[in-house]
């Protein structure tokens, strides 16, 4: 119903009324109840339907859901760089759906597809890297940097988080301009990402569960609301130096963004915009014990070992080295190991005649 509301803006006075009329005979209401497994993969609604029969290029199909058309399947044709020739383009992607470059956003930079899908990240990780990810859910690119070292069933991961900047609004990081969409008037505040271009037109507005890192005005604005670091963030675990993530979570909400609209009576009463909460996912994947023990016979024994004989060669090395300065000094200290002649110097006079002493 939002969708359709959002769209009908732009319809003539007859097209309104006859929409208008459709809600009315099927008593469409902004609040209803939907299974969760109807409002993830969606369900076929009436309006929709008949909005599609007859104005099929404003509705482009007769079903809603936030994931519509995805369960079970991929997220498109991936083309990524193998590492050959430089290591630090592992996995990183080339190509996604045969296209070098999104199309939803307003600007070339906010159109970039940066980085791998975050399954694989380069290896020899430091903690001055800036990751960049493509996530095709929220339909663009993201950066992560580092944030702290948490051990993870005995092995040291390096955690990325993504930082403030990447949601700031585009006051605060005028990079995030190119979000704002249609025009400068779909700018949202810090910690919202406006999905209306990717999604078919509906007015879905991302999010971090609870709005985490979002604007006060978000977290104030519906009751029940309350951000917790440690259950809404998204963050990866990552091994830095096989750069293999151990253990990530992917959290996002999925809202509405409700506005007023004396056209339709359950729309009259909104005082201003609302970012209305829906519901919030959560993607997390950790390494199992099995994975763990491979890693450690496969990588982090054979790094003990070839450590431990390194120091022993350093060890025999330095031995080696006393040992020759020690029998160079016993050497040199040895009496009759070298020749001092003391001997006087005996002056012989030879007889010019006969040649004899």
């Amino acid at each position: 119903m939002v969708t359709i509301v959002e769209k009908v803006k732009d319809l003539n006075i007859l097209e309104r009324e006859g929409v208008k009329l459709a809600f009315s005979y099927y008593n469409e209401k902004l609040i209803y109840s939907k299974t969760l497994d109807e409002l993830i993969w969606g369900y076929k609604d009436p309006i929709l339907e008949i909005v599609n029969k007859w104005v099929p290029s404003m509705v482009p199909t007769s079903k809603f859901g936030f994931f519509l058309d995805k369960n079970g399947t991929d997220d498109g044709v991936y083309t990524i760089f193998t590492g050959e020739g430089d290591l630090s383009q592992l996995a990183s992607i080339y190509e996604w759906n045969y296209n070098e470059n999104l199309t939803y956003w307003r600007s070339p930079y906010c159109n970039m597809i940066n980085g791998s899908d975050g399954s694989l990240i380069p290896p020899f990780l430091n903690k001055s890297r800036i990751i960049y990810l493509f996530s095709s859910d929220i339909c663009r690119s993201i950066y992560v940097k580092f944030e702290s070292v948490r051990v993870f069933k005995g092995i040291t991961l390096y955690r990325f988080t993504a930082p403030d900047s990447v949601f700031q609004n585009a006051t605060a990081n005028p990079d995030n301009r190119g979000y704002c969409t249609p025009y400068d008037s779909g700018c949202l505040g810090t910690g919202l990402l406006n999905l209306q271009s990717c999604r078919q037109g509906a007015p879905a507005v991302l999010s971090s569960p609870h709005f985490y890192q979002a604007a006060d005005r978000y977290v104030n604005g519906v009751r029940g609301i309350l951000p917790v670091k440690t259950l809404h963030q998204t963050f990866l675990d990552i091994e830095p130096l096989t750069g293999v993530p151990f253990n990530v979570a992917k959290r996002l909400q999925i809202n509405l963004k409700l506005s007023k609209n004396s056209f339709f009576n359950d729309f009259e009463n909104i005082k201003s915009e609302t970012i209305f909460p829906i519901l919030w996912l959560e993607e997390s994947a950790s390494a199992t014990d099995d994975v763990v023990k491979m890693y450690n016979n496969e990588v982090t024994n054979p790094l003990i070992v070839l450590q431990v004989l390194i120091y022993c060669l350093i060890g025999l090395g330095v031995a080696m080295v006393i040992v020759s300065f020690i029998l160079i000094v016993v050497k040199l200290r040895k009496p009759g190991s070298y020749s001092h002649d003391n001997s006087l110097i005996v002056n012989e006079e030879v007889d010019d005649e006969s040649g004899k002493p």
